[in-house]
């Protein structure tokens, strides 16, 4: 059985299974609420994620892109926000959906990783210092065309720049990433923010 559930588990989430209105089992699916090892595996697949973060739309965390850029000016705009999410809370940058959250897809890699291997290559090339960041491809039922789903983690060495000899840093407002001033700078490097 699956459940999508686009903002993930809330703290203290649990699960009742009930059977002609009467409660035939429980349990937390926090392991923090329990205190025997928790005997429910979450397990949330590729496809399921992909469709849930398309359902939650562009915003803070979250970005579409409709193609992997080959350009130069097009692999920094996304290495902008990938250092933006870094110096935030994290995020997903989601290759092969349309800013409106239609699913396209890119071309698929024909069973090798090429397109998750380019984000990676250009995102060590461009971000520094690195952050802790995955790049998967996510096939779609149809076509052979995948999503390629680039996560990026909370930063611990913030702030995160564009560029390694006169880095730019950028932060993220809503659904735009934006240059941060001098005093944002200082705020990320003290872990402020």
């Amino acid at each position: 059985m699956t459940f999508l559930t686009p903002a993930g588990l809330q703290p203290g989430a649990w699960l009742v299974l009930r059977r002609d209105g009467e409660w035939v089992d429980r349990s937390y699916l926090d392991p923090r609420m329990s205190r025997a090892r928790p005997n429910v595996e979450i397990v949330v697949e590729p496809q399921t994620r992909v469709e849930a973060l398309v359902a939650s739309g562009e915003g803070v965390a979250v970005e579409f892109k409709e193609q992997i850029p080959d350009d130069g000016e097009g692999r920094r705009r996304v290495c902008r926000t990938v250092a933006a999410f870094a110096n935030g809370a994290g995020g997903t940058i989601l290759f092969g959906v349309t800013r409106d959250g239609a699913v396209v897809g890119v071309p698929g890699s024909a069973g090798r990783r090429e397109r998750a291997t380019d984000v990676s290559n250009f995102v060590k090339d461009i971000v520094d210092p690195l952050p802790d960041y995955d790049v998967e491809e996510v096939e779609l039922e149809t076509s052979g065309r995948v999503v390629v789903v680039l996560s990026v983690g909370l930063g611990v060495d913030r702030p995160y720049g564009v560029g390694r000899t006169s880095p730019t840093f950028y932060i993220r407002r809503s659904a735009t990433t934006f240059p941060a001033t001098q005093s944002q700078i200082r705020e990320l490097a003290r872990g402020d923010s």
